[in-house]
């Protein structure tokens, strides 16, 4: 338990750094191309794991995985305009609502139970992630205005309901 709890704390610690090294590298620079070397290398640094792989999977899968593939590719494209755009602790607060989406896709397409445990939590990081956007309690839709930009919102929303896709790698390569 005290190993899981580790490799969770130091994901968390690898994601940060990356988000930071994102908006660092995205100043000066064009989307696409980052996006085309984040991929490249990031199957570069896969290859020591090739003895590991087996590629004899259903249809089904490779069906699930190609469409995959395609969400997280528009997703990534969209969160890097917004790293681009917008200062990170606000994508990263609005980033947050993911879960409220997880809940509702598990729902429906896992056949989850939603709890009034999971509907208070739902609730209270909606509102979590207003408050945190308030910059007085005078001007109460002041967040509301930040998404007048149509990538921005696309962007947070794509992110928000693509990490429910994101099948186990090792339960898709068991089967």
């Amino acid at each position: 338990m005290i190993v899981s709890w580790f490799f969770i704390l130091l994901s968390a610690v690898f994601l940060s750094a990356r988000t930071i090294l994102t908006k660092k590298v995205l100043f000066d620079n064009e989307t696409m191309p980052l996006l085309f070397l984040v991929s490249l290398f990031s199957i570069i640094a896969m290859v020591g794991f090739w003895r590991d792989l087996t590629f004899f999977l259903s249809s089904h899968l490779y069906a699930l995985l190609l469409l995959k593939s395609l969400l997280i590719a528009v997703s990534w494209f969209c969160i890097y305009q917004t790293f681009k755009y917008l200062p990170i602790s606000t994508v990263a607060r609005l980033r947050n609502l993911r879960f409220i989406f997880w809940v509702i896709l598990a729902y429906f397409f896992l056949h989850e139970s939603v709890t009034s445990i999971k509907y208070l939590g739902i609730t209270i990081l909606m509102i979590s992630a207003y408050a945190l956007e308030l910059p007085s309690a005078k001007n109460f839709l002041e967040p509301l205005k930040q998404f007048k930009v149509g990538t921005i919102f696309l962007s947070l929303c794509l992110y928000l309901v693509l990490p429910p896709l994101r099948l186990p790698i090792r339960y898709l390569f068991e089967k």
